[in-house]
């Protein structure tokens, strides 16, 4: 019997104007002083979708990898997906992974022990301010009370956070962690 895998979003903080672009616009200007075009724009096309997904399958295993240092367990998460907006306004890149049932009912379980940590979570993602309204609780009892088969993709990446936050990891440090093990000029894909 195939065990039944669902969609969860993996916290990163996208490629737009992060430390993710500069590395691969670096690496680019690199490659293009090399090839005597040191100029603004250079000559080297980079395939910015493929270049994207490349380094996205490898953060996801990284991500696996850190998290198995700092939780002490593994979090079987594999690659499925990367989406990334039209336009940066209001959101930004995605990574989208796969997880078991099981997975998410360990998430769960953690959230339950930790809910002070799962109440810090929700406050950062769940509060309402000007211009947001939530689509989520940010009473951590509604999170609890629900069946892991009812938990949506953003709502495991929350499962994710509290668990990492319940063991006192930093979810920017753990990505700058990600990042120093990820040479993204390894991953950029020329048209």
């Amino acid at each position: 019997m195939k065990k039944e895998k669902i969609l969860t979003v993996i916290p990163f903080s996208g490629f737009y104007e992060s430390i993710w672009s500069d590395n691969v616009e670096n690496a680019v200007d690199a490659m293009d002083a090399m090839d005597g075009d040191s100029g603004p724009g250079g000559v080297t096309e980079v395939n910015w979708i493929a270049t994207g997904n490349a380094i996205s399958k490898q953060y996801v295993w990284e991500f696996r990898v850190s998290w198995n240092n700092a939780m002490g367990f593994d979090l079987p998460v594999e690659f499925d997906h990367l989406e990334s907006p039209t336009e940066y306004n209001f959101s930004t890149d995605r990574i989208f992974a796969t997880i078991s049932r099981r997975g998410v009912a360990r998430l769960k379980q953690i959230a339950r022990s930790n809910m002070a940590a799962l109440k810090k979570v929700l406050t950062k993602h769940c509060t309402p301010c000007s211009g947001y309204v939530p689509k989520y609780s940010d009473d951590p009892e509604d999170w609890i009370q629900k069946s892991r088969r009812d938990y949506d993709h953003n709502e495991i990446q929350v499962l994710i956070e509290t668990a990492l936050e319940s063991e006192g990891v930093d979810v920017q440090e753990l990505e700058e962690d990600i990042y120093g093990q990820v040479a993204a000029s390894n991953f950029i894909v020329y048209k």
